[in-house]
């Protein structure tokens, strides 16, 4: 039987009860998870389950009187297909049973999982127990692409980057080996950043504006470091980038979307790909912007604009010029001269 904890007794759910991880992973309750790295298992109390991520279930856990082990307070990310992102319902008890019962029948007389899960054109024709499968398959799949975007960024890791990873583990679901989806969750067990999301500060209120163009000067320094590895994050928005307490330096998470297209291309190619380009430069800014951070420098005559302004040319000198005049207004006083500790043209 599923049990839900609130910080006592456990308590039965109800089968109509529509139940989000905040729930199921109610804080004061206790979680068993497997590392393989260290060959044991650990049991950690649960402080709070963050709102879902859009594949993941992601628990901030004291593991205190774990073992020395781990530091006090960790972050769990879970592939829980049970939690992941959905528009038009959510799980419970019966979708459960449903779906255990259905791929079980399915296993019986096909001996293996059925095919499509990646065919988004067979979602109006396939049955509820399917979706939950497309989940699954959703879920396990960002978890894979994380775990190799944390393996190859192991410099960025200790450079205060992203998140440090301390392994992969698993939880326990159920005894069975007719599909992975009913045997275990997977998971990456992170450090903890203290801190808040970019996206929770209200502009003016929580923090001045002059020092959010300052931390808009951290963001970018973090994009230009991060862009020498090749890897694109393609979800980059302001609630997954962690102000770290208490100097707001800028930590990406939720690698999930990971691209490994020019990763193991020398520095050059991968500095000058035009999609890493885009997720580190171009797409930082017009968010920065967009959301009132950071007003962009001015004039525009950096290396990086040129260069682009000749790789268009007339029409992107015509461009950027555009922009300039655009862009003359009083707010000019915040702006500032981008930290060059990073050289544009070789990201050397």
């Amino acid at each position: 039987m599923l049990v839900r904890k609130k910080g006592g007794p456990a308590e039965k759910l109800e089968k109509d009860d529509k139940i989000r991880s905040h729930d199921f992973y109610s804080p004061g309750g206790h979680i068993r998870f497997f590392l393989p790295q260290a060959g044991r298992n650990f049991e950690a109390r649960i402080i709070k389950a963050f709102t879902p991520f859009t594949n993941s279930a992601v628990l901030l856990l004291d593991t205190s009187a774990a073992s020395s082990y781990l530091p006090d307070r960790v972050i769990l990310k879970l592939a829980d297909r049970r939690f992941t992102t959905r528009f038009d319902r959510h799980w419970n008890l019966d979708t459960e049973q449903d779906f255990q019962a259905n791929l079980s029948q399915y296993f019986q007389r096909h001996g293996t999982a059925p095919p499509g899960l990646d065919d988004d054109s067979l979602v109006n024709e396939t049955p509820l127990w399917f979706h939950e499968l497309r989940f699954w398959h959703r879920s396990a799949t960002a978890h894979r692409v994380e775990c190799e975007a944390y393996k190859r960024l192991h410099e960025a890791q200790n450079l205060g980057l992203i998140p440090k990873l301390y392994g992969l583990t698993k939880v326990q679901m159920a005894d069975t080996e007719i599909h992975p989806s009913l045997d275990v969750i997977e998971g990456l067990l992170l450090g903890y950043v203290p801190g808040r999301p970019m996206g929770s500060f209200r502009l003016g209120v929580d923090i001045p504006y002059e020092e959010a163009e300052k931390v808009s000067q951290k963001v970018l320094e973090m994009g230009r470091r991060l862009r020498r590895y090749g890897i694109t994050h393609n979800d980059i928005h302001t609630d997954n980038i962690i102000l770290r307490s208490p100097d707001n330096s800028p930590v990406l998470i939720d690698w999930g979307h990971a691209g490994f297209g020019v990763a193991d291309a020398p520095l050059e190619e991968r500095w000058n790909s035009e999609r890493v380009w885009d997720d580190y430069y171009g797409r930082l800014r017009v968010i920065l912007k967009l959301e009132s951070w950071h007003s962009f420098q001015t004039p525009w005559a950096n290396e990086e604009v040129l260069r682009m302004a000749r790789k268009w040319g007339k029409g992107g000198f015509k461009f950027w010029n555009e922009r300039i005049e655009a862009s003359l207004s009083p707010g000019w006083e915040r702006l500032y001269e981008e930290d060059k500790s990073v050289d544009v043209n070789t990201g050397q």
